[in-house]
Order: structure tokens, then C-alpha cells, then sequence
């Protein structure tokens, strides 16, 4: 229903890791899991969220997200 561009993903992606970079979690999280709704297949989006849950200690959505990750590229650990 949304088309983005990859070009605006990537934007996206880039916001996301300079929020995780600025210790910003919370507005992380909230980037990489509009990224994962947006393009489900992108595992490195679902590993990423799984490691910054994780981090927060919301353990239940950092095993989901990592097992979503490994379920589209099952060279994630």
C-alpha cells in the first residue's frame, strides 16, 4: 500500500543507526520496526531491531525480531 523508494529506506536506515549511535534506543527501535513492517524481508532490519531490543531488556520482541532474522537469511545467528 506505502511504496517507498529504496532510496528513502536507506535514509531511513541511516536515521535509525545515528539515533542508536546518539544512545537514542527508544527512537532506534521505533525506526527499525517501521523498517521491518515496511520491507519484512530485510533481515539485517529484524537483526538490528532484535539487538537494540534486546539492549532494552524487551527480551519477548528481541527473540521474535531475531528469529525473523534468521528466517530470511539463515546465516544470522
Amino acid at each position: 500500500l506505502l511504496h517507498f523508494t529504496d532510496p528513502a529506506l536507506q535514509t531511513m536506515f541511516k536515521i535509525a543507526q545515528e539515533k542508536y549511535n546518539e544512545n537514542k534506543l527508544e527512537a532506534s527501535l521505533s525506526i527499525f520496526t517501521l523498517l521491518t513492517t515496511l520491507k519484512a524481508e530485510n533481515a539485517d532490519y529484524w537483526y538490528r531491531l532484535g539487538i537494540i531490543a534486546h539492549q532494552m531488556s524487551k527480551f519477548t520482541l528481541a527473540v521474535d525480531a531475531l528469529e525473523n532474522a534468521k528466517y530470511f537469511n539463515s546465516d544470522h545467528l
